[in-house]
């Protein structure tokens, strides 16, 4: 629900950061991307644009903070149900047939480990402030769910513009890679989404 997504991404967060610059210590959140949409109607984004104005407030009025705007994330364990690549899982896994629009999204796949790894590099630098963390290499959503039911020989499951394109999603907007980032590898092709799958089915 609205109230609970506004409890676990703004009002918990803020009360952390607030206590946090009173005690005088540094702290670390983590936002997301879409902070830089304009407008939108998802509450989950909503509360997350809504935290990340209260960081940029809070950044301006002397606090402390290392707030990482991440992109869309795999690895780790089975992709959550309600994700992209969950119901792709979920499509494999039981044979049915897999709607989705068409597919024109933009997005970023980051491995969990990689998004770790390149906050721990951010933060033994010193340095704290609002990050993009991207790693310049996004790529439609038809072209990652091609990929991955190609590569487990099931096509036929897939119906790319079966369902209707939602209005309000990144279809344009690009992220060039994070400069402290310049030179690291990151897993973000449909190759290392599709070995995470296998690693599951």
């Amino acid at each position: 629900s609205e109230e609970t997504l506004l409890s676990a991404n703004f009002f918990l967060p803020k009360a952390i950061l607030t206590q946090c610059k009173a005690l005088n210590l540094p702290c670390v959140t983590i936002g997301t991307v879409m902070e830089k949409m304009g407008e939108t109607s998802n509450p989950y984004i909503l509360s997350k644009i809504q935290f990340g104005h209260f960081v940029s407030n809070f950044i301006q009025n002397g606090g402390k903070v290392s707030h990482f705007q991440l992109h869309t994330l795999f690895g780790g364990g089975v992709p959550k149900p309600f994700m992209f690549l969950g119901k792709i899982y979920s499509s494999l896994l039981s044979n049915k047939v897999f709607h989705m629009t068409s597919g024109n999204q933009i997005r970023e796949y980051h491995h969990v480990d990689d998004d770790v790894f390149a906050m721990r590099l951010f933060l033994e630098q010193g340095k704290c402030g609002i990050i993009d963390l991207s790693h310049g290499q996004p790529l439609k959503l038809r072209h990652l769910a091609e990929n991955i039911f190609s590569a487990f020989n099931r096509t036929y499951l897939l119906k790319i513009g079966s369902l209707d394109e939602p209005q309000t999603d990144n279809y344009e907007l690009f992220f060039s890679a994070s400069p402290f980032l310049e030179g690291k590898v990151f897993r973000s092709q449909p190759k290392d989404v599709i070995a995470h799958l296998q690693s599951h089915l």
